[in-house]
This record gives C-alpha cells, sequence and structure tokens, in this order.
C-alpha cells in the first residue's frame, strides 16, 4: 500500500470515529434535555410554569418580563413596562420576575416575583424577555424585547391577539 492511499484510508477511519462520537454526544445532550426539560414523572414534554408566576386573582394570563440587575436593557424597559400595564385587558395580569430581591424593580406599579426557579424555568436566554403564561402554566410567548420600543411592539402583538379577548364565561 503506498503512502497516499494509507493516508486516505486512515482519514476515512477518523472521520468515522469523530462521526460515532458525535451522534453519541447529540445522544447524551437529548437525554439531559429531556430530564431538565421533561416532567419529574419521566414522560417527556415542557413542565407547567411554576405557581409563583402564573396569573392571579381571576386572571387568564400572566404576562411577565424576566429582568435582572445587571442589564442595561432591563433598567429602560422595566418602567415602559410598568407605564403600560394600565392599556392592558383585566384578564391579562403583569408581573415582573427577577431572580433575586432587587430593589431597583420592586417599587414599580408592578407585581415583582424574585424566584430564582421560576426565572430559570422561563429564562429564554436573552434578558430583558416578556413572556405569557396561561393559567394553566403552559408558556405561550417567549420574545425577546431588548427596547421600549420593542416592548411596545410585543405588547401590542399580544393585546391585538386571541389572548386579549375577553374570555367567555
Amino acid at each position: 500500500m503506498d503512502l497516499v492511499t494509507a493516508a486516505l484510508v486512515l482519514t476515512w477511519v477518523v472521520l468515522v470515529l469523530i462521526a460515532l462520537g458525535l451522534a453519541g454526544m447529540m445522544r447524551q445532550l437529548r437525554d439531559v434535555q429531556a430530564a431538565v426539560h421533561g416532567h419529574p414523572s419521566g414522560r417527556s414534554g415542557p413542565r407547567p410554569a411554576p405557581p409563583t408566576v402564573r396569573p392571579q386573582m381571576g386572571a387568564q394570563f400572566a404576562l411577565v418580563l424576566l429582568v435582572d440587575d445587571s442589564c442595561s436593557a432591563c433598567a429602560e424597559v422595566a418602567p415602559a413596562f410598568a407605564a403600560s400595564v394600565g392599556h392592558l385587558p383585566a384578564h391579562i395580569e403583569p408581573l415582573m420576575l427577577g431572580y433575586d430581591n432587587s430593589t431597583r424593580y420592586a417599587g414599580m406599579d408592578v407585581r415583582f416575583v424574585a424566584d430564582s426557579t421560576a426565572y430559570h424555568h422561563l429564562d429564554p436566554g436573552w434578558r430583558p424577555a416578556l413572556v405569557l403564561i396561561s393559567a394553566a402554566g403552559a408558556v405561550l410567548l417567549a420574545e425577546p424585547v431588548g427596547s421600549a420600543d420593542a416592548l411596545r411592539t410585543v405588547a401590542e402583538h399580544v393585546a391585538g391577539s386571541r389572548f386579549a379577548q375577553v374570555p367567555s364565561a
């Protein structure tokens, strides 16, 4: 066997080993994702949102703004969110969610919840984020709102959607 053929065979063997290793890693990643996002009973599927962020006082939906003290965009968006809550229908309850007891956001005219478990459960990977949750705990919408204008756009989308319609009794 000449040198070029041996190098080609060795290259193919290495590529097959890499593909097998990648397939194994992907399977492990899927197993970890199923364990994180699955139900404690072992069933797959998303878990419902924790009770601390579900709508209260007869509301059908909770519109949750995820905020963080180290997020400069959150400092801009949170006051705009607090100012716009009066435009929401009565069956959509607004609230802000932080992972710690932040005094920065707790003093606004919106219910503030400090719950690290709920925060990590709802965290889509960017901040600030606007999340819509049903009374049953289903996450119906998760959108980035990096500015007050983006917040208004997403809030107008929610207000103009089927969620804003008054539920029939």
